[in-house]
């Protein structure tokens, strides 16, 4: 079972109601047909064998890929906007990726039942926002640093 996602991450993730997108993402497609596309991309992966990149690449496990669609519909259930595409990793994570305004990229890493990692990069910051999360809920793992500007001397 799935926990509630770090409230950071949820309000970029859900349509802004002016415009129906989030963050000025990618248009949300109506009555979640984003969701059935992602789904059914999910869905394909289960034909994946080890080394299906011929570079080495590890298949998602059977219980990877399960728990990956069953995020994948609680947060369809809580309004989230479906990502920009989701991807088999070459460690055999499952792998939610979306685009928004303004440079900022979500990923959501199901490594295994139960068990995924959030990154959050930002335009500015020197390192991405993380945070891990399992059935116990979300722990963020670090906040993000500024970007420290130089001034060149004149």
């Amino acid at each position: 079972m799935w926990p509630s996602l770090p409230p950071e991450v949820l309000q970029r993730l859900l349509p802004r109601p002016h415009d129906a997108t989030a963050n000025g993402s990618a248009q949300a497609l109506p009555d979640g047909q984003g969701w059935e596309a992602i789904l059914a991309e999910m869905d394909d992966f289960r034909a994946l064998t080890d080394d299906y990149d011929g570079q080495g690449a590890k298949a998602p496990a059977p219980e990877t890929l399960a728990s990956a669609a069953e995020l994948a519909r609680v947060l369809r259930q809580a309004g989230v906007i479906a990502p920009n595409c989701v991807v088999p990793s070459v460690n055999g994570d499952v792998d939610f990726e979306w685009d928004l305004e303004g440079d900022i990229d979500v990923s959501i890493e199901v490594e295994r039942p139960s068990l995924a990692h959030i990154f959050v990069i930002t335009p500015g910051q020197d390192r991405a926002e993380y945070w891990v999360v399992d059935h116990a809920g979300a722990t963020r793992v670090n906040r993000p640093a500024p970007s420290a500007s130089v001034e060149l001397g004149r």
